[in-house]
């Protein structure tokens, strides 16, 4: 079984907040790509890594707006801020989850 595409958009903003002389502003060390193919028996990384002063933090939601949910042994949020889809069996695929646009 293959899973559909999984299509992300990246949004980095950073509202509100004055740099001072001493502040790096955020930057890429990797984008996460702008589709992402998996199977069911592969599972996929999406790494979003970044770096700067004061450090990034990576945050993924859904197309709507909504903070990304894990669930256990589908998708979680690494430490890194990349997005982990697990390998998983064909009767756990979720067309809402494996079918979607994150951000």
């Amino acid at each position: 079984m293959r899973v559909k595409l999984c299509t992300l958009l990246l949004l980095v903003t950073r509202l509100g907040v004055v740099l001072s002389s001493s502040d790096d502003a955020p930057r890429f060390l990797r984008e996460p790509p702008q589709n992402a193919v998996f199977t069911n028996t592969t599972g996929i990384t999406i790494d979003c890594l970044g770096e700067g002063t004061p450090s990034p933090r990576v945050s993924w939601t859904k197309q709507d707006g909504r903070p990304l949910e894990e669930i256990s042994g589908l998708v979680r949020v690494l430490n890194n801020g990349s997005l982990e889809f697990s390998p998983f069996p064909g009767v756990r695929y979720n067309p809402r989850l494996h079918e979607a646009t994150y951000t």
